[in-house]
């Protein structure tokens, strides 16, 4: 094959990437073909177009400013220059490119796009519509058009209208996952739900928490409230309801009943595999499903008669009970019957004999299968697949993470006896238990990934190489610097955690979704003084107000921060956590301590109390849902709750100033409404001043980003 040829081919092969979104491989296929062909205008164009989507915008200039040189007027070329250059160039100047550059071709649709997004980003977002809308009719079935114009129609407070064209997108192409991130996080933020029962709205719901589109967690609520919209589940729950905490009881009737409403519910199905289910009246009925199954089993343990429908049900229900770590309430008689199960469980093991699938996910619904002798036994057998995936979940899982130990080191000693506490309380319970997190497209510099969180922030790196080394302080169980890992370009992470249960969950996740860039290390965030090494970003979020003395533990960070590094971190607001005040005093009064028994005593009392309790308040904390995660929630051994002056005097106090607050884009709008000076965004005063009339905005925790205070000013 001539040259030409050769490099049509890979120009094909890659365009075809390219279209899809796969940017790594139409790059490694677009330099290919450009080796063969170095003076293609088109190929050196489609290379800058997929350098300019992957945020690497100096490089995609050099190939810009190269296929300029040989066709000074080609559009396509201008409007990727403009989209790369407007950070150093400014917006006027950006916004001057691109209209150069549609005078030049009207036609050109990446043009109108781009000028968008910079209308957008100065907040004009009229304006930005206007140009979307214009790239639209000339390519209606732009997915990436679409999930921006979405975004705009977004902060215009046109929601419905938003969620259409998001929702157009993922029709033209399902698997544009950007249009799923926007659509989900717009559900969320907004609160919407459709009016009248929608199979493809509750669809998209259930790709959203599977796939993920945003992190499980946070996708419970609206899925959620797709469940409770549906009449024949709605009137369960009542029934359930009223009668608790009696359980109501089984009959035929009843039994045929939950064929057609529970078990074949693909809303409900995904709840229970992909994340903890965060709803009293839920809770209650997947209480009383495990309780009919125990009692069932229990009454004739040999059976093995079970439809599939009715198997992957409780198979998902199991799974359920062992991510909320069996925090549901459990009676004297049912914990007595689940011993007695255990028993003939084990005594089946031993003598080889079959094990009766219904006595199997029984056992599996109240304690860990691990936890039984020589649990391999179960792995080692065949299974129908949704058992399969139940033991995955319930053992392959917790073995993979005994094997993980083996790896970590020990960094740092721990001499802090509240540290020693603390550690104690996560080794009990690794805090939190995940399953997955939003797969990052493209990596991002460390300006973009900055700047990303935090809208508005004027950070400037001065962090030059490949390679960013980052600390996560406080792993815990590894979501956060996994998230980074995923997110960061060259991001070199080294993520140390006190609890060895902690680490090895994280390892496990690392490893599962093929990420080497993280160094798990077991040490104490008091005692890291002593690393030789410093770094260019560090991540401690929800840490340091566990510790003896959170001041102290700031000004450790402080020290290993590099010049021109930032840092991120996440402290509990003392207005925000009213309700968790009112929860512990209640603890206090009625001596509830935390064992898994009191723990589960607790919560009932606390889920019997009326709507208007100050205590019942905290049953809207997702944390309140499992065992480890309403441990730290209500029953922590040393917390801190913190007020916004008493945060400004530890960073002044550190020599940190503030870059900016993670707030979702709704809530910075509103701030802007009220204060409207851009550096109102970095004054502890204005912010304080809002919390006060707003006192749930930071109701998960203060997240924000510092620096040296050397660096912010100059």
């Amino acid at each position: 094959m001539d040259p030409f040829e050769q490099a049509k081919a890979l120009f094909l092969q890659a365009l075809e990437h390219h279209n899809g979104n796969r940017f790594g491989p139409a790059e490694v296929l677009y330099r290919k073909a450009l080796d063969l062909m170095p003076t293609r205008v088109s190929l050196l164009v489609n290379l800058a177009a997929v350098l300019a989507s992957q945020q690497r915008p100096d490089e995609a200039l050099v190939f810009c400013e190269r296929a300029l040189a040989l066709e000074p007027g080609n559009p396509d070329a201008r409007s990727i220059q403009a989209q790369c250059s407007r950070a150093e160039a400014g917006p006027a100047q950006a916004l001057q490119m691109l209209d150069q550059a549609i005078a030049a071709d009207p036609s050109n649709v990446e043009a109108h796009s781009n000028r968008g997004v910079l209308l957008r980003d100065l907040g004009r977002f009229s304006e930005s519509l206007a140009s979307y809308d214009r790239a639209l009719a000339l390519s209606p079935d732009h997915v990436g058009v679409l999930a921006n114009r979405g975004s705009v129609l977004a902060r215009l407070g046109r929601v419905s209208d938003a969620l259409a064209s998001y929702r157009q997108a993922l029709r033209i192409d399902p698997g544009f996952a950007a249009a799923g991130e926007g659509f989900i996080h717009l559900v969320l933020d907004s609160g919407f739900a459709p009016a009248d029962h929608d199979p493809e709205f509750d669809a998209l719901l259930i790709r959203a928490i599977a796939e993920p589109w945003a992190r499980p967690a946070s996708v419970v609520p609206a899925l959620t409230s797709a469940l409770r919209s549906q009449s024949a589940v709605a009137d369960l729950l009542a029934r359930i309801d009223n009668t608790w905490p009696q359980r109501m009881p089984l009959s035929p009737a009843l039994a045929a009943e939950l064929t057609q409403v529970v078990h074949g519910n693909p809303v409900l199905a995904a709840l229970l595999v992909h994340a903890v289910i965060s709803d009293i009246a839920i809770e209650r009925l997947l209480t009383t499903l495990r309780s009919w199954l125990l009692h069932e089993v229990a009454t004739d343990p040999h059976a093995d008669r079970w439809p599939d429908v009715v198997s992957t049900f409780n198979c998902a229900l199991a799974m359920q009970c062992f991510t909320n770590e069996f925090v549901y309430e459990t009676t004297a008689d049912e914990g007595s019957m689940v011993l007695d199960l255990r028993k003939l469980l084990v005594d089946a093991l031993d003598r080889d004999q079959p094990v009766p699938l219904p006595l199997l996910v029984a056992v599996a619904s109240y304690l860990p299968l691990y936890t039984i002798p020589e649990p391999e036994r179960l792995s080692a057998r065949r299974w129908p697949a949704p058992v399969e995936a139940m033991l995955e979940r319930l053992l392959g899982e917790p073995l993979q993470e005994r094997h993980a130990c083996e790896r970590i080191v020990r960094i740092t000693g721990v001499g802090n006896e509240v540290s020693r506490q603390v550690q104690q309380q996560y080794e009990e319970n690794p805090y939190p238990r995940w399953m997955s997190l939003v797969p990052g497209r493209t990596r991002m510099p460390l300006q973009e990934y900055v700047r990303n969180r935090v809208p508005g922030s004027e950070y400037r790196t001065s962090h030059r190489g490949t390679e960013v080394a980052v600390l996560n302080a406080g792993c815990g169980t590894g979501q956060a610097p996994i998230d980074t890992a995923l997110r960061l370009a060259g991001a070199r992470v080294l993520a140390v955690d006190l609890s060895m249960a902690s680490l090895c969950y994280g390892a496990r996740m690392a490893a599962k979704l093929g990420i080497d860039t993280i160094r798990f290390a077991q040490g104490d965030l008091l005692e890291l003084g002593s690393l030789d090494q410093r770094f260019d970003l560090i991540e401690s979020t929800g840490v340091l107000h566990h510790l003896d003395d959170p001041a102290a533990g700031l000004q450790v960070l402080a020290t290993l921060l590099r010049p021109g590094g930032i840092m991120r971190l996440a402290l509990y607001s003392k207005s925000a956590r009213r309700p968790v005040a009112a929860a512990r005093a209640l603890i206090a009064r009625r001596g509830y301590t935390a064992t898994a028994q009191d723990i589960r005593r607790c919560r009932s009392e606390i889920m019997a109390l009326d709507d208007g309790a100050p205590e019942k308040r905290v049953t809207a904390f997702s944390d309140f849902y499992s065992m480890s995660e309403c441990r730290d929630l209500l029953f922590h051994v040393r917390e801190h709750e913190l007020t916004l002056p008493e945060i400004k005097r530890m960073l002044d106090a550190a020599g940190l100033g503030l870059v900016g607050f993670e707030l979702e884009p709704a809530r910075y709008d509103a701030f802007a409404r009220s204060f409207p000076d851009p550096a109102a965004l970095t004054d502890f005063g204005a912010w304080q001043d809002y919390e006060e009339r707003n006192p749930d905005t930071f109701a998960e925790m203060y997240r924000f980003w510092v620096c040296n205070e050397h660096d912010r000013r100059g």
